[in-house]
């Protein structure tokens, strides 16, 4: 059981409107077939009904759509076979720009239609391990979406997700009134999943000797930041606010990337001198770490979800990738 997109086309002429996808499926049938007679068989048309739609179109669009050969049927014009080409391209583009839509709906529909568990609607931030468990197909069925954890908590309460994953700071570092809510709440389940450190990313060696938020002010230093909304973002952010900092006076700082890895790859480029980002996602590249903080990324959802075994599986996944990246450590509270 597969799903096909069918896209209809409109054309309006003279106010009259012609469905040229339609009129495009006719002409296609005829010019496999080769005759107008074969072509209303296999549409279970007569051939009067076929001729009828033929010349209205001609006589609408003033172009000839087939050309009649005496004794050896029909063929199309070079207007036939134009508006033909034309319908199948835009089919096509269309067609290629949903395949990724077409797949999620085809799933969906199986699932229900066979009686299959639905998927899980997952809005998570950036995280090296989770994106792992991605690539790997442990999420197989699963519909993610990467965004900041400020969006996927909205999309969360919003009832857009069935889970959001987020991260905040440990609570050795402070207190996150969000979580407190969400744990408060017992419609919510909230679920820590690792311990992530967070810290300056710089060019290996340091040739800058960039220290801590305050050298993000200096003359020829350049900022790479997270986009708004991630907690990364808010971190930063808060380190910048208990400096005293202008953001103002930071080069950069409007500069934006949505992952932690494309930060690291900014600094580590040579198009950015600083960033903010996990210590995991510098495995591999020529930049050196500068520790700030711990934080822990959570999983929050519905609380009938809370025993669910894929949720289960998901936190086991991501607990045994992390073991292959720096910078993380698993929940101790």
């Amino acid at each position: 059981m597969s799903l096909h997109l069918r896209i209809g086309l409109d054309w309006v002429v003279d106010g009259v409107t012609v469905d040229v996808g339609a009129l495009a499926d006719l002409l296609a049938v005829v010019a496999a077939s080769g005759t107008v007679q074969a072509a209303a068989d296999q549409l279970h048309m007569s051939y009067r009904s076929v001729w009828g739609k033929l010349d209205s179109a001609e006589t609408l669009l003033g172009q000839q759509l087939l050309v009649k050969r005496k004794g050896h049927g029909s063929l199309l014009s070079e207007a036939g076979s134009a508006l033909l080409a034309t319908v199948d391209a835009v089919r096509a583009a269309i067609a290629a720009g949903s395949s990724t839509e077409l797949a999620a709906a085809q799933r969906r529909l199986e699932q229900v239609f066979k009686g299959a568990t639905a998927p899980l609607n997952l809005f998570c931030s950036h995280d090296v391990a989770l994106a792992d468990c991605v690539q790997d197909g442990v999420l197989d069925g699963w519909a993610v979406r990467t965004m900041g954890s400020g969006k996927a908590l909205d999309g969360l309460r919003a009832g857009k997700a069935d889970l959001a994953g987020f991260h905040g700071p440990h609570p050795d570092h402070g207190h996150d009134a969000t979580i407190a809510a969400l744990r408060a709440d017992p419609a919510w389940f909230v679920r820590p999943l690792m311990q992530r450190e967070l810290g300056f990313v710089v060019a290996s060696g340091n040739p800058l000797g960039i220290a801590g938020v305050a050298d993000l002010v200096r003359a020829g230093i350049r900022l790479i930041n997270r986009q708004q909304q991630s907690g990364t973002r808010a971190w930063l952010d808060g380190l910048i606010s208990a400096g005293g900092i202008d953001v103002a006076a930071i080069s950069g700082y409007r500069q934006e990337e949505f992952t932690h890895l494309a930060v690291v790859r900014a600094v580590a480029a040579g198009a950015a001198d600083v960033g903010f980002a996990v210590k995991a996602a510098t495995a591999g590249l020529a930049v050196d770490f500068i520790p700030v903080g711990t934080e822990t990324y959570y999983l929050a959802g519905r609380v009938a979800l809370a025993d669910d075994a894929r949720v289960a599986a998901l936190a086991a996944a991501v607990g045994t990738r992390m073991l292959s990246h720096p910078g993380y450590a698993p929940v101790t509270r």
